[in-house]
C-alpha cells in the first residue's frame, strides 16, 4: 500500500509538472505571436514620385515638374497604441516648369514675339525629426497610416533650362535659396509588409529670398510605394 501511494504521489507530481509547462509554453507561445503582429519599432523604405512647383501670392504661378523622393525611415509606438513618431532621412527633389509666349507692342505699329520655357530641377537631402502618425489596423493584413512630420532638406545641385539652353545652378541669375523647412502631411495603406502613400509637402522658406520680397513657397506631390523590413 505504501508503495502504491508513494508511486500515485510521482504520479501526480509529473503530471502537474507537465501540465505547468505546457501552460508557461503556451503563453510564452501567445506573447511572441503577440509580439509578432505588432513590434514596437518598424523600420521601412519608401521610393516615389515627386511633383514640385514653386507659388506664392507676389509670383507668378508655374506648372509642376517631375522629381523623385527616397526616404529611409522609422516608426516607434507608444506602448501597445497604434500611435507612433518617428524619423525619416534621404534624398529629395525640387522644382518647377513655366511657359508663356505672346506679343509685346514696342510702338509705331512694331511687335515683338517672345516665348519663354523654363525648367528647373534641383536634388537634395532631407531630414525629418519629427514625424507623428497612427497604424489604424483593418483586418490581419490591412492598415491604415495616417501621418505629418517637420522636415528640413538641403538642396545641393541642380540645372536650369531655359528656352534650350542649360546651366547649372550655380550660373543662375537668381540662385534660389538652399535650405527649406516643411511640412507633409500623408496617408497610407500597409498591405502586410507593403505600402502605397500619397503625400502632400510644402515649404516655409523663400527658394528666392536673397533676390526679392513676397511670400513664395515649394509645393510638392508626392505618390509612393514602400517596402518594411
Amino acid at each position: 500500500m505504501k508503495k502504491f501511494l508513494t508511486l500515485a504521489f510521482a504520479l501526480l507530481v509529473g503530471t502537474a509538472a507537465m501540465a505547468q509547462s505546457s501552460i508557461q509554453s503556451s503563453t510564452s507561445s501567445l506573447r511572441a505571436e503577440r509580439v509578432k503582429e505588432r513590434p514596437n519599432k518598424e523600420s521601412y523604405v519608401r521610393l516615389g514620385l515627386n511633383m514640385s512647383n514653386f507659388s506664392g501670392a507676389d509670383y507668378v504661378a508655374t506648372t509642376y515638374n517631375v522629381g523623385y523622393d527616397l526616404q529611409f525611415g522609422f516608426a516607434k509606438h507608444f506602448g501597445s497604441t497604434p500611435l507612433y513618431w518617428g524619423m525619416e532621412y534621404g534624398l529629395t527633389s525640387r522644382g518647377y516648369r513655366y511657359s508663356d509666349a505672346g506679343m509685346e507692342h514696342l510702338g509705331y505699329g512694331q511687335y515683338y514675339a517672345y516665348a519663354i520655357d523654363e525648367k528647373l530641377i534641383q536634388h537634395g537631402i532631407s531630414w525629418t525629426p519629427y514625424q507623428f502618425g497612427a497604424r489604424i489596423k483593418c483586418g490581419k493584413l490591412v492598415q491604415l497610416d495616417p501621418h505629418i512630420g517637420l522636415m528640413l532638406n538641403v538642396y545641393y545641385i541642380g540645372r536650369f533650362k531655359q528656352n534650350n539652353q542649360s546651366y547649372s545652378v550655380y550660373d543662375m541669375e537668381d540662385l534660389p535659396f538652399p535650405l527649406d523647412v516643411a511640412m507633409r502631411v500623408g496617408f497610407g495603406v500597409w498591405i502586410w509588409k507593403f505600402n502605397v502613400d500619397f503625400s502632400y509637402q510644402r515649404g516655409f522658406i523663400n527658394p528666392w529670398i536673397l533676390d526679392s520680397d513676397g511670400f513664395c513657397g515649394t509645393n510638392n506631390l508626392l505618390f509612393s510605394v514602400g517596402y518594411e523590413f
